[in-house]
């Protein structure tokens, strides 16, 4: 649940005489504390002596108004370093592998860092140690440009120095660790060789390279890999280290960005690390767009809730009046335990005047929402791969986005990697596959495994292993290649509520034998739309086949999209087509897609839906109508 209101502001705004005037409108709004960047710079001047003094005067007014500090502390981007660090001996910084070129941010592979964050660390809780009650919570900034636990993206200032999106692996620290790691996999360049399809000649001749410029596919993967542990291994040292020495506050781990593996960060892996230290993520990408904000949070979201520790949002940008209603609906209905705002966007706040915004008014008149004690109800899950986003460059297109912007307004769903499918499928009813899935054959196994213990799983994107051998789902759908064309369908059940059936010529056959009990459920065919829809019993659970587009088409009377939207819903809320033995999701209403409006059940029973639109919409419940007002949100108790 969101128990704390959190806003982003300027180190030394105490210094403001109307800075009471403004910490009296946040407490008004429910505000619960404030969020202050604490940079290694600011308070290790010179090396080894530590002043607090600019903080401590903030922290001096928020105990006067009831509101409690949320530090940030940064050690290790650019413009946190102090001069007597960055001109010594001691600095190393990342180094991209395209150019060749160093970033000014430290490199997470430096070994003279680990003891300048102990001390730091150790400084700060000495000198706090007595006012912890008055902290609310301590984020830690590891890397990145800004803290994140992410590589270099943009740069700080551009200009300052050297930033892009990229791979930053080629500093000797991170060549040497990169080097040991591989002898360690292969035990020998002879072995390396026989897995990369290479010809190195010592281990020496091995260095880092990007995924694209790799020798071979498993070599890219193998990089990868490494890249990505290396910073999941310096995200569990500063957990654990800050977890040892500041006690009864909450910690988070702050990472960013959507996942890029340029970025080196891997949401559902960051997350599982915070929970063995009993801490949590604060993830900062959101904007003002319900959808997107949904997508790039809900694995951390559902991390969370798997490994059992808790997450806070915050944007990345600026978020307008709309958007911040759809921020909080996003943190409400994900389970966050916090909530993130900048306070530019909520007050205008100079040294003459103090005035609130339009999201000031919508984020008090919306408190109602926050503190009570609940958690979000998902039985549904959509996969996506990881390693397609390496090998292929695969990620959502805005074709995707619109699409699962559908789904998500039919039900509830969690978005999880192939690491949260190996470690937590079971805490799903239904799977949806309808993005490529390249992964490991381990992977693919474990959803069939769970499909065979009563899982359902609606595939309209055949799943591959690492070098793109499908065969293992083709032959769990009952689809084989050597016939081409479908002369003759069973009509089984009305499973999508349409009444034509037609036949469609496709480049694959589903094979209508008793024996493996595929049943085709749909070919529709109006005018030149093609779509196919099958079943297969698989042991004591179901797959569901789609051929067709999963591309919305507004406007259109009747396409394959909508045959794909009405077989999810009919799929997760009707499951008595398939058999007597599937339990169905409880229908919160009779969602359309894209309406607007978007229900979350909690497991009190309570239905929250937000409308995203300018126009009131109703719902009707058990015979009972409900008005939602336009861009707000509506909590209904259990009906």
């Amino acid at each position: 649940m969101v128990k704390h209101v959190v806003v982003g502001i300027e180190k030394g705004f105490s210094k403001h005489d109307n800075a009471g005037e403004l910490l009296r409108l946040l407490k008004d709004a429910g505000v619960t504390s404030l969020e202050t960047y604490v940079l290694w710079r600011d308070v290790e001047v010179n090396e080894g002596k530590y002043v607090f003094d600019l903080f401590d005067s903030d922290l001096e007014l928020m105990e006067k108004y009831g509101i409690r500090w949320v530090p940030f502390i940064v050690i290790g981007p650019w413009y946190s370093t102090p001069d007597w660090f960055r001109n010594s001996d001691k600095s190393v910084t990342s180094v991209c592998l395209e150019h060749g070129l160093p970033s000014g941010n430290q490199s997470i592979w430096n070994p003279n860092l680990k003891g300048i964050i102990a001390g730091f660390l150790n400084a700060f809780n000495n000198h706090y140690s007595s006012k912890m009650s008055n902290i609310e919570s301590i984020l830690v900034g590891i890397s990145g440009d800004y803290g994140e636990a992410i590589q270099t993206v943009i740069g700080n200032w551009p200009g300052e120095y050297h930033g892009h999106r990229g791979y930053w692996a080629g500093d000797p620290y991170a060549v040497a660790d990169f080097r040991r790691s591989m002898l360690y996999k292969y035990d020998s360049i002879n072995r390396l060789n026989e897995a990369w399809g290479t010809r190195y000649s010592t281990l020496d001749e091995v260095k880092p390279f990007t995924p694209l410029s790799a020798p071979s596919r498993r070599a890219a993967l193998d990089f990868w890999l490494w890249y990505k542990d290396s910073m999941s291994r310096w995200a569990d040292w500063w957990l654990k280290t800050t977890s040892s020495i500041i006690k009864g506050v909450d910690i988070y781990l702050v990472t960013g960005g959507v996942d890029e593996p340029e970025h080196a960060s891997l949401f559902s892996e960051q997350v599982k690390i915070a929970s063995k230290h009993g801490v949590g993520v604060r993830i900062t990408n959101e904007a003002s767009s319900f959808i997107h904000n949904f997508l790039i949070t809900r694995t951390v979201s559902a991390a969370s809730r798997i490994y059992g520790t808790y997450y806070s949002t915050e944007p990345a940008a600026v978020v307008t009046e709309r958007g911040i209603v759809g921020r909080l609906f996003n943190a409400i209905s994900g389970g966050a335990h916090a909530f993130h705002e900048y306070l530019g966007n909520l007050i205008n706040f100079t040294s003459e005047s103090v005035s609130p915004k339009p999201a000031y008014m919508r984020l008090t008149s919306n408190m109602g929402l926050i503190g009570y004690d609940y958690k979000p109800v998902v039985k549904v899950a959509v996969a996506y791969s990881q390693l397609a986003r390496v090998l292929d460059g695969w990620w959502f297109s805005e074709s995707n986005i619109l699409s699962l912007d559908y789904v998500r307004s039919i039900v509830d769903f969690d978005l999880v990697d192939e690491y949260l499918i190996n470690d937590a499928l079971s805490n799903y009813r239904f799977l949806i596959i309808q993005f490529p899935l390249r992964t490991s054959e381990h992977t693919l196994i474990k959803i069939l495994d769970w499909v065979r213990n009563g899982g359902v799983a609606i595939v309209s994107s055949i799943p591959m292993d690492i070098d793109g051998d499908s065969s293992m789902f083709k032959d769990a759908l009952g689809i084989t290649e050597e016939v081409t064309g479908i002369s003759r369908v069973i009509f089984k059940t009305n499973l999508v509520n349409l009444t034509g059936v037609y036949s469609a010529g496709r480049s694959f056959r589903v094979i209508n034998d008793p024996s493996i009990t595929v049943h085709a459920l749909l070919d529709y065919k109006p005018s030149d739309v093609k779509a196919v829809v099958w079943s297969r019993r698989y042991g004591n659970g179901y797959l569901i086949g789609y051929s067709g587009s999963t591309s919305p088409a507004p406007g259109s009377w009747m396409n394959e999209s909508d045959i794909y939207f009405t077989l999810i819903k009919n799929v997760i809320y009707n499951t008595e087509l398939l058999g007597p033995d599937v339990e169905g999701l409880s229908k919160p209403y009779d969602p359309i897609p894209i309406n607007g409006l978007y229900p979350t059940i909690l497991n009190d029973g309570t239905l929250l839906v937000y409308n995203s639109t300018d126009s009131e919409r109703e719902i009707n419940i058990s015979g009972t109508p409900f008005k939602v007002q336009p861009n707000s949100i509506i909590k209904i108790p259990r009906v």
